[in-house]
């Protein structure tokens, strides 16, 4: 009885010496629309945004032990007319920074209706990244909207679109520092970037809307964080996942002690 006590013991604490916490801001962030002024003529385009236009948001976390072996994020709620502007950068408590979209998704110019709210989570296992053009021609074709899902991070160069209208907008805001040094992004632009740092500190959402005539809004966002310390965050108990493979484990364990009772016995 002794030694099934220690397997068992032996067991959860294997099982469990993975830990996922989750972290959370629900406050909505407005991303203000690229500089514009309009005039009697109509819209006009002032010759860029700045530094000041990035939004950011903070979820700090605390009580986490270990190091992160595993990290995903997910945008709430997300409403654009125009995704294909924005730029979403995840800077972590150890200053590391990966850009999780740039110049994905599409537009909906032609017909002008705001593409509808979608919770986007980013994730280095999902199987694949948000869809992308290169063209953006006047066709219902040219313009990949999003759906709720998980994709890989997606940072994509500038299509012609904007390359032909280069004038307004900024061609690379992370070369030109809008979201801090750029020797801080991680060369492998993965959420594995922020595998084996502690989660605790402060971690930052940074938003940027890259073109003009258009309006972006997200409803919060969240991080999932799984560590191989103790866990410190919302779910201090194992999942029903982990508690299925510890039940597992425990009836393995017992099975094998009463078949080697039976085989001593015989």
């Amino acid at each position: 009885m002794k030694n099934i006590f220690v397997g068992l013991l032996i067991a959860f604490a294997v099982i469990t010496s993975a830990h996922a916490e989750s972290y959370s801001n629900t406050t909505k962030i407005d991303v203000p629309e690229y500089n514009v002024y309009k005039n009697w003529h109509g819209w006009e385009h002032k010759v860029g945004g700045t530094k000041n236009d990035v939004v950011g948001s903070n979820i700090n976390v605390t009580g986490s032990s270990g190091t992160i072996t595993d990290l995903n994020v997910t945008i709430n709620g997300i409403n654009s007319k125009a995704f294909v502007d924005m730029v979403f950068v995840l800077v972590g408590p150890n200053n590391t920074s990966v850009v999780l979209s740039s110049n994905a998704g599409g537009a909906n110019e032609k017909s002008w209706i705001p593409t509808p709210s979608v919770d986007l989570t980013f994730d280095d296992e999902a199987n694949s990244q948000l869809p992308y053009s290169t063209s953006f021609n006047q066709s219902e074709n040219e313009y990949p909207l999003l759906n709720d899902g998980s994709y890989q991070t997606s940072k994509y160069e500038m299509g012609s679109y904007y390359i032909n209208k280069g004038q307004y907008s900024v061609l690379d805001p992370v070369a030109d520092g809008f979201f801090g040094d750029p020797g801080n992004f991680a060369t492998e632009n993965t959420l594995a970037a922020f595998d084996g740092i502690a989660a605790n500190g402060n971690w930052q959402l940074l938003a940027f809307d890259n073109y003009a005539t258009d309006a972006t809004f997200y409803n919060g966002w969240s991080l999932d964080i799984t560590t191989n310390g103790s866990s410190g965050g919302n779910t201090a108990v194992p999942e029903p996942a982990e508690w299925a493979l510890i039940i597992l484990a425990c009836a393995g364990i017992i099975a094998l002690k009463l078949h080697q009772r039976r085989v001593c016995a015989l």
